[in-house]
C-alpha cells in the first residue's frame, strides 16, 4: 500500500533524526502504516525499534515495554524471518526479557544474514566500545556515516565514540557535520556539542552554551567543571554541592566526572561506586553505557577499582562470542 509505505518512510526519518518528539512521531507513523497494511513487516520492525529506544530512555517501563516489543518482533519474524533488522530487534526483545542465549542466537543469525546491515554494524560497534575497543568501533561507525551520510543518529554516535576515545579534535570536526544536519541543537544533541567544547578546553564558549541548558544535574556538572577550570572556585563548588543535594544516580555519576576532571581519582571512584551500587532508577544498560563511555572519566580507566567494576560488568553481559563472529565477518569483507 503506497500510503502505508509513505507512513513507514516518515517513521524511519523521524526515528533516525531523533529531534525532540521524533520518537513519538516515528511511533505514530509506524502505527499508521500498520493500520493501512497489518502485514507490513518493516513497520513492525520499526515499531520494535521505537519500543527499544523508549525503554532505553526510561519513558517506557520494562513491564509495559517488553510485551509490546515482543508482539512487534513476533509479527516481524513471522513475516520476514530472513531479514537482519528483524533478527536484531528480536534479539533485543530477548535481551530485555532475560533470555541472553536466545538474544545471542538471533544476533548471530542477523550477522550471518547480512553483516553489512546498518543495524547489525551499529550493534557490533556498540559492543566494541563497551569493551574499550574504540578504534575498531570508530572504524565501523565511520563506515556507517559514509553509508548513511544524512543520518543524524549515525553522526551522533560517531561523535560520542570519538569523545569516549579521547579523540576530541576529530569529534569536533564530525560535530560540525552533525550540526549542519541538525541545526536546532536541542536536548541531548546540544549537550553533546557542549561536551566537545569542554573537553577541548574551550571553556568560555562552553559556558555560554551551558547557560542555555535547563536546570538539572548535567547543567551543574558542566558548571562545576568549567568554573573550576576558569579559577572560579566558589561557583564551581556551589554547582558541585547542588549535585550532592540532588541525591540520585545521575547526579552522583556527574559528581564522579567532576572529581575526575579535577584530578581527584579517589573522590571520583567513591562517587562512581556509590552510583553503581544504587538500584538503577533508569535502565541499567543505559547507566552502564553512560559511565563506561564517559569522556570525563577517561583518567579512571587505568584505576584498579575501575577495572574491577568494568570486568564485573563484562562478565555479566558476555558478548565475546558475537564479537568474535563479527570480527571474522568484517575481516572477510575487507579481504
Amino acid at each position: 500500500d503506497i500510503d502505508a509505505r509513505g507512513e513507514y518512510e516518515k517513521g524511519r526519518f523521524f526515528f533516525k533524526r531523533r529531534a525532540a518528539g521524533d520518537i513519538e512521531r516515528a511511533e505514530a507513523s509506524f502505527k499508521a502504516a500498520l493500520e493501512r497494511d497489518p502485514e507490513f513487516a518493516g513497520a513492525w520492525a520499526g515499531l520494535a525499534g521505537v519500543y527499544s529506544v523508549r525503554m532505553s530512555n526510561g519513558d517506557l517501563t520494562r513491564q509495559a515495554g517488553i510485551p509490546l516489543l515482543g508482539d512487534a518482533t513476533r509479527h516481524a519474524i513471522r513475516l520476514t524471518p530472513d531479514n537482519a533488522e528483524t533478527r536484531v530487534r528480536r534479539s533485543t526483545y530477548y535481551h530485555y526479557a532475560g533470555e541472553p542465549l536466545l538474544a545471542l542466537e538471533h544476533m548471530e543469525t542477523a550477522l550471518a544474514l547480512n553483516p553489512d546491515d546498518p543495524l547489525v554494524l551499529g550493534y557490533v560497534a556498540g559492543r566494541l566500545v563497551h569493551r574499550g575497543r574504540f578504534d575498531e568501533a570508530i572504524e565501523i561507525q565511520q563506515r556507517l556515516v559514509r553509508s548513511e551520510p544524512t543520518s543524524v543518529l549515525q553522526h551522533h554516535n560517531l561523535v560520542w565514540f570519538l569523545l569516549a576515545a579521547g579523540r576530541y579534535a576529530e569529534a569536533d570536526a564530525v560535530a560540525e557535520q552533525y550540526r549542519a544536519l541538525y541545526p536546532a541543537g536541542v536536548g541531548d544533541e546540544r549537550d553533546l556539542f557542549v561536551d566537545v567544547q569542554i573537553l577541548q578546553g574551550n571553556y568560555e564558549q562552553a559556558l555560554v552554551q551551558t547557560r542555555e541548558m535547563p536546570a538539572g544535574p548535567t547543567l551543574d556538572r558542566n558548571l562545576a567543571i568549567i568554573h573550576h577550570a576558569l579559577g572560579q572556585q566558589a561557583e564551581a563548588d556551589a554547582a558541585l554541592q547542588r549535585l550532592f543535594d540532588a541525591d540520585h544516580e545521575q547526579a552522583t555519576l556527574h559528581a564522579a566526572e567532576v572529581f575526575a576532571q579535577r584530578g581527584d581519582s579517589d573522590a571520583a571512584m567513591r562517587q562512581l561506586v556509590s552510583a553503581l551500587d544504587t538500584e538503577p532508577g533508569q535502565n541499567k544498560l543505559r547507566r552502564d553505557t553512560l559511565w563506561l563511555l564517559s569522556p570525563y572519566l577517561i583518567t579512571l580507566r587505568a584505576d584498579e577499582r575501575w577495572q574491577a567494576r568494568y570486568t564485573e560488568m563484562l562478565e555479566a553481559r558476555g558478548h565475546s562470542k558475537i564479537l568474535a563472529q563479527a570480527g571474522r565477518s568484517i575481516a572477510t569483507r575487507k579481504q
